[in-house]
């Protein structure tokens, strides 16, 4: 009878704690890239602090009972220390499954904290767009066509029917030259 009475009062009690815990989940967005946010920190203000880091996707994940919580969300800064960035109230009221995005606006940047990309390359090939510049010699050559138009136009001269032929002079014969 002993044996019936643990399983009874172990199933139970093992629904009981499950039963209050609600999954709270989301995905911490970067404002400035707007993509998933990897490698930031998640903390959600229970007893003991829960934390989380973001992977590629950006997710994090948290088991938490009925209750009002407090999500941080920090990023490690260049001098290695933690940094809030982000942060953002939720009141689970009952069980259930919680989602919440976050998204990350970094708008009081420290000069110290900006630095050069260390995985920045600049680009060796060409990318197929390219520069127009405009036709210098094209214009050039319209330009002198005109100029060279303008001053044939304009140059004094002959017209065009003043000009005779001219045959080399042959001295008249007469019916007693030859």
């Amino acid at each position: 009878m002993a044996s019936g009475v643990l399983p009874a009062v172990l199933i139970p009690l093992l629904f009981a704690c499950s039963a209050h815990a609600s999954q709270v989940s989301g995905i911490v967005w970067d404002g400035v890239g707007a993509g998933p946010a990897e490698g930031v920190a998640v903390e959600v203000n229970t007893t003991p602090l829960q934390r989380d880091i973001t992977g590629p996707d950006g997710s994090y994940a948290f088991e938490l009972p009925v209750g009002k919580y407090s999500l941080v969300v920090k990023r490690v800064t260049l001098s290695h220390e933690l940094e809030q960035v982000a942060s953002d109230s939720i009141f689970i009221q009952r069980e259930g499954n919680y989602s919440m995005d976050i998204l990350i606006l970094y708008d009081d940047l420290d000069v110290q904290d900006i630095g050069p990309d260390p995985d920045f390359e600049p680009p060796t090939e060409q990318t197929g767009e390219e520069t127009t510049q405009p036709p210098y010699a094209f214009i050039a050559a319209v330009f002198f066509i005109i100029a060279l138009a303008y001053y044939v136009l304009t140059q004094p001269g002959k017209e065009k029917g003043a000009q005779e032929k001219t045959s080399p002079q042959t001295p008249p014969q007469g019916p007693g030259t030859a």
